[in-house]
């Protein structure tokens, strides 16, 4: 029998899944409730199962349709994740014996939907083992659409529109990255300590570290496991934070003493890292809607001992007056986006966004540009940021903003950034980084003044 899932990290991968795929719900919240129930070694195990199934789920279903009389789509959810999970160990996971990874994936069935449809992911599971034993699992070989995006496990649609955009040969590079685990990283708590400092503290923690290429106030960690055990993320001196998520709040170019709005701040990253770019010296409003996310804000400032941050609940779109009248030096938008540049971070992204989601992104980043625009001071910086690299979200949405908002002007970010990241820049004074070759996340950011 099957453990329970307090102490199955299998059975544990497989809820996971299923709500993920059922409820199309975000990943991190479901990770964190079954790590509460695991050992470290349990957690390791869970991490690999979820991220690489779902990182792979495209390839995974393909392999699975040419050996299954059912096809993937035509299963119930526990079968069909069950199926992935052991196709998924069988395939990339060479450090599982086969024999514990068919044993395992079959129990799980058998438990959820009876003996007879266990026998049936016995006999698929152990016909892929066969032909990937003799080597019989076909390459693809042409680079289709269709063959990419199994190839590389990427929504053909985003296959399509990459291909069309920048050539076969660099979107086949951008997914082959995709599939890749994005390297650990952290961000430095300069109120408390500094960068070299803090990488002599987590060497004498057992941790190695290499200082970020682009990023002044960056780590990169490796194999860092649970860092919130470690005494030096319990007193506050990091935060995790990809390398491009920490060069957003340098184009605001933020001052001690300033009044600075972050628009859409939970959990926190940019709006805590913009109180220790002023010194903790200062105001910085940090506005987000829902109730949990500024919970887990108020819970990171207090870890991270900043107190400059005032954390308020509140519907941009609905409160407009509430803010608008207090007159910002800074203002960063930090919009809702589909989250196409971070997908190698949440798998779960490329099997529930769909391309006609990315107008409906645009319409709810446009009103809220409008919106906050109006609370900025004449002379005033306004940086508006998505962790996405479609055009409809990016530069769509700021030409649109431009033409209703002549005040306006974008302006080149390169005093305010380390002459690292001036390669980020394009010609139109735009900031964009690429998982590909910059090995972080894809993200826009464009610095706007409101002329006096």
């Amino acid at each position: 029998m099957v453990k329970k899932s307090n102490s199955n990290p299998r059975l544990s991968a497989l809820h996971i899944l299923n709500e993920v795929e059922e409820n199309e719900v975000f990943l991190d919240p479901l990770m964190d409730r079954e790590y509460e129930r695991l050992s470290p070694l349990d957690k390791s195990l869970l991490k690999e199962l979820v991220y690489g199934t779902l990182q792979w789920q495209g390839y995974i279903d393909w392999v699975i349709d040419r050996y299954a009389e059912r096809k993937t789509h035509k299963m119930g959810s526990a079968v069909r994740n069950s199926l992935r999970l052991g196709t998924y160990q069988l395939l990339f996971l060479n450090k599982i014996p086969a024999f514990a990874a068919i044993f395992e994936s079959v129990e799980l069935v058998k438990e959820k939907e009876g003996v007879p449809v266990s026998g049936f992911v016995n006999g698929v599971l152990r016909a892929i083992l066969r032909d990937k034993e003799a080597k019989k699992i076909p390459a693809l070989k042409d680079d289709s659409a269709r063959n990419l995006a199994i190839k590389y496990s990427q929504p053909e649609w985003l296959v399509k529109r990459w291909c069309s955009r920048y050539g076969v040969d660099v979107a086949g590079r951008w997914f082959k990255n995709n599939t890749s685990p994005p390297p650990f990283t952290i961000r430095v708590n300069r109120v408390l300590i500094d960068r070299d400092r803090l990488v002599n503290i987590l060497f004498d923690e057992g941790i190695n570290t290499e200082k970020t290429p682009y990023s002044p106030i960056g780590l990169m960690l490796e194999k860092p496991g649970d860092v919130t055990r470690l005494h030096s993320y319990q007193k506050g001196l990091f935060y995790i934070q990809d390398e491009a998520s920490q060069l957003v709040p340098f184009l605001l170019s933020p001052r001690s003493g300033e009044q600075i709005l972050d628009a859409c701040a939970a959990p926190g990253g940019k709006a805590t890292q913009l109180a220790e770019l002023i010194g903790d010296r200062g105001e910085v409003l940090a506005i987000d809607k829902s109730p949990e996310r500024i919970n887990l804000l108020q819970r990171n400032l207090k870890r991270l001992g900043l107190t400059s941050v005032k954390p308020r609940q509140l519907d941009l779109t609905k409160d407009v007056k509430e803010f608008q009248k207090r007159g910002f030096n800074k203002i960063l938008l930090d919009a809702p986006c589909s989250g196409i540049g971070v997908l190698r971070r949440h798998p779960e992204g490329k099997w529930q966004k769909k391309e006609n989601l990315l107008g409906s992104y645009s319409k709810i980043q446009s009103n809220l540009l409008n919106v906050v625009s109006k609370g900025l001071k004449a002379g005033g910086i306004l940086v508006y940021s998505t962790c996405s690299t479609e055009p409809e979200e990016n530069e769509k949405v700021i030409e649109k903003f431009l033409t209703s908002n002549p005040g306006f002007k974008v302006e080149n970010p390169r005093a305010s950034l380390p002459e690292s990241c001036y390669r980020f820049i394009g010609k139109d004074n735009f900031f964009r980084t690429y998982p590909e070759p910059h090995n972080m996340d894809g993200f826009f950011a464009v610095r706007m003044v409101k002329k006096s």
